[in-house]
């Protein structure tokens, strides 16, 4: 099987475990307390998450304690279709409006866009992870594109389903530096 049809079969799967997870607020806060426990979260000025997709770990728990602290928080907004989409970010506050990109994506709505390279750590989604930092995400290279150019440090966070032994890898996909789960 070809890793393009592998990774789409696998994408189905993964989604059909993602809706089955239960207890999420709870998970999410439990991954909360293991991210704050990182040191490289502790030597950090400005961090990028996702906000997140229903079938995703609650990233506003984290966005919430950063602010609070002082981490300026950046959100991604994707421009363009697919392959020639441009990554900017937006920075998020608590008081931020959202609005959901033509992907189904959110960012903040207004604010001043800003580029990876003023990025100390960018928190990745991925319906999978290997804990060797290989991912599979939902198709369309975003984060790859992003990864492959990006000199800080880069977290996949996920839940313990999302955990496999192996991936299908291309040539194109690039590890995180660290995964999370719980």
């Amino acid at each position: 099987m070809d890793s393009v049809l592998e990774k789409n079969v696998l994408r189905q799967e993964l989604k059909a475990v993602l809706l089955r997870i239960s207890h999420r607020d709870k998970r999410s806060q439990e991954l909360l307390d293991m991210l704050l426990s990182l040191t490289i979260l502790q030597n950090v000025q400005t961090i990028s998450l996702f906000i997140s997709l229903p079938d995703e770990p609650d990233t506003t728990f984290l966005a919430r304690h950063c602010w609070t602290y002082g981490i300026r928080v950046f959100v991604p907004e994707h421009q363009g279709h697919l392959s020639g989409t441009v990554i900017q970010f937006r920075e998020w506050t608590p008081s931020s409006r959202l609005v959901t990109s033509s992907r189904g994506l959110f960012h903040p709505a207004q604010g001043e866009l800003f580029k990876v390279d003023q990025i100390d750590l960018i928190f990745v989604p991925g319906l999978a992870f290997t804990h060797s930092g290989l991912r599979l995400g939902r198709g369309g290279g975003f984060y790859d594109r992003l990864l492959s150019g990006f000199k800080g440090v880069s977290v996949g966070i996920c839940f313990r389903e999302q955990i496999k032994n192996a991936l299908p890898k291309d040539e194109h996909d690039v590890l995180v530096d660290r995964v999370v789960c719980c």
